[in-house]
């Protein structure tokens, strides 16, 4: 009976929260299904980037982070996605879960120049901090208007990924850059796409992880 009452109360504050009577697909604080001890708290994460070839490659700046370094755990499951910055795509809650469209990401315009040797960093610093909350991310969620679940930083294997180019195209007019510190604006990707994914624990693996680019 308590664990239907609580259910119950959960249930009508997600339907005052959305503004609907029926709009509610899932649960907002779902957990794993394995054993995953207590949460971590961290202090920040800083992403580096390092061109190790001898020409430049370009990053294509995205409007969110998140998209820009795609995250992955496996807390011993299999790999989720995830992400320790904040989604900020709430949308408004449809009259039936089905009809729960998340967001299209706004398209790129600009891109990054890493010069050989050089390196492009991308931090992580939660407010307050320490933090042990991240975002599961999952496309045909709607719960609480989002498409995300709130969780926690468990021990396990994360992975990041990041993605760059060989080259780039101006999109408008040419040459658009390099402006100042090696912006391309408005440009997009050409050339091919070389991607590294680094594999990590939490805890153990410390604030700095380096995704190197390889020849």
């Amino acid at each position: 009976m308590m664990k239907k009452t609580l259910l119950t109360a959960f249930l009508v504050w997600v339907l005052s929260a959305c503004g609907s009577s029926t709009g509610v697909q899932g649960d907002a604080t779902a957990e794993p299904d394995v054993e995953v001890g207590d949460a971590v708290g961290l202090t920040g994460f800083m992403f580096t980037t390092r061109n190790l070839m001898d020409v430049p490659v370009y990053v294509q700046l995205m409007p969110r982070v998140m998209d820009e370094l795609p995250m992955q755990r496996d807390l011993g499951a299999g790999w989720e996605d995830v992400t320790v910055w904040r989604p900020t795509d709430d949308i408004e809650c449809p009259d039936s879960p089905e009809d729960c469209v998340c967001p299209t990401p706004v398209e790129p315009w600009q891109m990054r120049e890493i010069l050989p040797d050089g390196e492009y960093q991308v931090g992580w610093a939660p407010s307050p901090s320490p933090s042990s909350e991240i975002y599961l991310l999952i496309d045909d969620f709607c719960a609480d208007c989002r498409c995300y679940r709130r969780s926690q930083i468990y021990p396990g294997t994360y992975s990041v990924t990041r993605c760059v180019y060989n080259d780039y195209r101006c999109t408008e007019s040419d040459p658009c850059g390099p402006e100042s510190v090696g912006y391309y604006r408005p440009a997009e990707p050409a050339g091919d796409m070389i991607c590294a994914r680094r594999e990590f624990e939490v805890p153990g693996a410390g604030s700095a992880i380096d995704l190197p680019i390889d020849p």
